[in-house]
């Protein structure tokens, strides 16, 4: 990060005691709703909430301007300001030392390029894209990706997204149905941020209004999540699909799935059986057709591992060999996600040429990297 002083302005004293913790080196100026408008050109930063932003922001010069990030707590939805592209990032509360530094690195990601576009005037839709891309990115890893699900009875699940290089990126969730005796599973790879968007807005409505033959036939579910993402979908994009449905009272499921998926079930006793080996087309304009559903039944004591296929580039190997490592492993699903991280870092270390100065810093793989690993307890009774 630049060793330049940053001038911050903000209008919620409270956050200063935090921002001072993790970054003494900024200077910090509490101010109140009248007094910002004088400070626009004093400062690199506003740190204001949502209502002060929509009611101060408005056209402004791109090149004097400084970086605009508003607030928001975590469950909430997406600030206004934001949505209307009047801020540049988000900051969630409380702040924690590695989304400010996050907040920080971003604000001279986006003067950098402003600063590109005032020199370059030729290349200012190039410079709008990546501000665009490098808020897509973060907006879907901080604020749309779950990483912990509440056991679901006997079900214990485990996940873990890494945010990959590559534009586009992976989507999961797993969520109970309304009707109460099925729960359904998702992993999606988008090839653009823009068809990751539209997914993620699509899906709002079909955890809801889900029947009976659905249930029973998710293709039909993912055949009407298809119709409306391809009226938006450019001809390159291309979409790889993990969709599943999990009867609670059997734990079969019902499996759709496209393009660079994979999930396997290992047994009590060892043996493998592949539910997804990314055998199947991802779906495009070009490739409309959605394969039938299969089912999977899961034993007492058996382990499912759904992921993306950034395993695969990141170890350079086939992601079903990364899968069959990784579902042999003893241990809990904690354990097994815990070595798996290990195992990423490892490997991303190694293609880097150097290790990494801190612990805790994680490098990006070439593209996302998403697992989740489901364990049933061997002692349910199945119904």
């Amino acid at each position: 990060m630049s060793s330049k002083l940053l001038r911050i302005a903000l209008t919620d004293t409270s956050l200063l005691p935090a921002l001072r913790s993790f970054h003494p080196e900024g200077e910090y100026i509490a101010t109140n709703f009248q007094g910002l408008g004088a400070l626009v050109g004093q400062v690199d930063l506003f740190l204001l909430d949502d209502d002060t932003a929509i009611r101060f922001l408005g056209p402004r010069s791109e090149e004097s301007w400084p970086s605009v990030v508003v607030t928001a707590k975590e469950g909430d939805t997406l600030p206004a300001s934001f949505r209307q592209g009047l801020a540049d990032d988000i900051l969630l509360l409380p702040a924690r030392k590695l989304d400010v530094e996050r907040m920080l690195a971003s604000h001279e990601v986006i003067q950098a390029l402003r600063n590109l576009e005032e020199r370059s005037r030729g290349v200012s839709g190039l410079v709008k894209k990546l501000q665009e891309d490098v808020q897509l990115a973060q907006k879907i890893q901080r604020r749309l990706i779950r990483e912990k699900f509440a056991p679901l009875g006997p079900l214990h699940i485990k996940s873990k997204y890494w945010c990959g290089l590559k534009s586009g990126g992976d989507f999961f969730d797993f969520f109970e149905f309304p009707e109460g005796n099925h729960a359904g599973l998702i992993l999606a790879d988008s090839s653009s941020y823009s068809l990751s968007t539209g997914l993620i807005g699509s899906l709002m409505q079909f955890s809801i209004h889900v029947g009976r033959d659905e249930l029973d036939n998710p293709e039909r579910i993912v055949s009407a999540l298809y119709g409306k993402l391809k009226e938006g979908m450019k001809e390159k994009d291309k979409l790889s699909l993990f969709y599943a449905i999990l009867d609670r009272k059997t734990y079969a499921w019902r499996v759709v799935h496209c393009g660079g998926v994979y999930a396997a079930r290992r047994g009590r006793n060892g043996e493998i059986e592949w539910a997804a080996k990314g055998e199947n087309e991802s779906l495009s304009l070009a490739q409309p057709k959605v394969p039938e559903a299969k089912e999977l039944l899961l034993e007492p004591g058996d382990r499912l591992l759904v992921c993306s296929d950034g395993w695969g580039e990141a170890f350079g190997k086939d992601t079903a060999e990364v899968v069959e490592h990784f579902l042999t492993q003893e241990g809990d699903s904690q354990s097994v996600m815990n070595e798996m991280a290990f195992s990423l870092r490892h490997e991303l270390e190694k293609a880097s040429g150097e290790p990494l100065a801190a612990e805790d810093e994680f490098p990006m793989p070439p593209q996302d990297c998403s697992v989740l690993v489901f364990d049933l307890a061997a002692n349910v009774l199945r119904l």
